[in-house]
């Protein structure tokens, strides 16, 4: 029909071997799934929208379904818009993650992953496809993403808590407030998605005792990247894993690190390590506690590490970095001809600041630096001390 209204609700489902819901729609639906209990089936729910579509899935029960490939909860989204509305769901004891969406060329997704609760879900047989919640742009170059993922519990999970991968977006925006992640097989953050933009604020999180990076850019190209990383605690990650491991490349990238508390974890507090130089990057790493984090990776910093951009710019301030393994902060890149101006104030790092200029310039403020931090600055190379920096992102 030209458009779809259905309700499904209040429903008990229990030892079924086909899914509760499987639907498609070939024009606009508006599809709510509330207050259903779906529990040791082998699937669960698995909706394809080809037209512009509103869904909101909240209030639900997943336990124990049991397929090996298929996560509870499959959505589906052709080239028009979606707005979806994932909440207040527990999505429990599943073999094979939480939430998976797919966006085949979709326009405008906007999704809301709200107050649900993922508990001791596995992987089955998908590997970071059987995440919490994975998100699949399926190739597409051309599609818009918008995640707010607020106040959720993942615990005990095999899987990471959000993963992006399988394709490319044109624009992703992803707020993710008040999370809890907690005592995952692996870690809580990854977007291992070309874009031309993303932008990402990650506040209030808790991502603790993982067994992987707890916010990571894995390994593509992403042309220009803002990032907010505030006000977190990323703490006891295991697996040789960072607080936060950026490994993208891109022409821009604008990085806010203020006020979290980076602490026990076995790789780096903050390694930025792209295969290809970021062009210009512009920091702000700030009131930050990071402590003993073992560098098991053999980063060259177990505190903060900043390599291969080919400008730097911006401020590390105020910083607590103790007990790290290696230098409490690390800045070098090995580009032809590198430019940095870097301002350092009130930071205390009992492991030292080493930092290197190979064969292009550095400049570093203030003139007093070597007073206004404490611990021994090391530099390698030609660096200038210069009384200020640009404004700090």
């Amino acid at each position: 029909s030209s458009s779809m209204i259905c309700d499904v609700k209040n429903c008990v489902i229990q030892d079924n071997a086909n899914y509760f819901i499987d639907a498609s729609f070939a024009s606009k639906a508006n599809f709510n799934v509330t207050n259903n209990i779906i529990d040791h089936n082998v699937q669960a729910i698995n909706l394809n929208f080809n037209g512009p579509s509103d869904l909101l899935v909240s209030g639900n029960t997943f336990n124990n379904n049991t397929s090996i490939s298929s996560a509870p909860i499959i959505i589906t989204s052709g080239p028009s818009q979606l707005t979806a509305n994932i909440s207040d769901n527990i999505i429990s004891e599943n073999v094979c993650g939480g939430l998976r969406v797919t966006l085949n060329d979709t326009n405008s997704a906007q999704l809301t992953v709200n107050k649900n609760v993922l508990t001791n879900n596995g992987t089955g047989s998908q590997g970071s496809l059987g995440s919490s919640i994975f998100i699949n742009p399926n190739g597409t170059s051309l599609g818009n993403f918008n995640l707010n993922l607020t106040d959720n519990e993942f615990l005990g999970n095999a899987g990471f808590a959000l993963y992006c991968s399988n394709g490319n977006f044109n624009d992703i925006q992803v707020n993710a407030t008040g999370n809890s992640i907690n005592n995952n097989g692996a870690g809580g953050f990854v977007f291992a998605t070309p874009a031309n933009t993303l932008k990402l604020d990650a506040l209030n999180n808790i991502i603790s005792a993982g067994g992987d990076n707890a916010i990571t850019t894995a390994g593509i190209n992403i042309n220009v990247v803002n990032m907010n990383i505030s006000n977190n605690q990323i703490t006891g990650n295991s697996g040789s894993a960072s607080g936060i491991a950026l490994s993208h490349s891109g022409t821009d990238l604008n990085l806010v690190v203020t006020d979290n508390n980076i602490s026990n974890n076995e790789g780096s507090g903050i390694i930025m390590y792209p295969s290809t130089e970021i062009e210009n990057v512009n920091i702000k790493i700030e009131n930050n506690i990071i402590n003993n984090n073992q560098n098991l990776g053999s980063n060259a910093s177990g505190g903060i590490d900043l390599e291969q951009y080919t400008n730097l710019s911006g401020s590390i301030a105020n910083n607590i970095l103790s007990n790290n393994a290696g230098s409490g902060v690390y800045i070098s890149s090995t580009g032809l001809s590198p430019a940095v101006c870097l301002e350092m104030t009130g930071n205390n790092s009992d492991t030292g600041y080493t930092l290197e200029n190979n064969t292009g310039t550095f400049n570093l403020a203030p003139c007093n630096v070597t007073t206004v931090n404490t611990g021994v600055i090391t530099t390698v190379g030609t660096i200038t001390e210069v009384q200020s920096c640009p404004e700090a992102v």
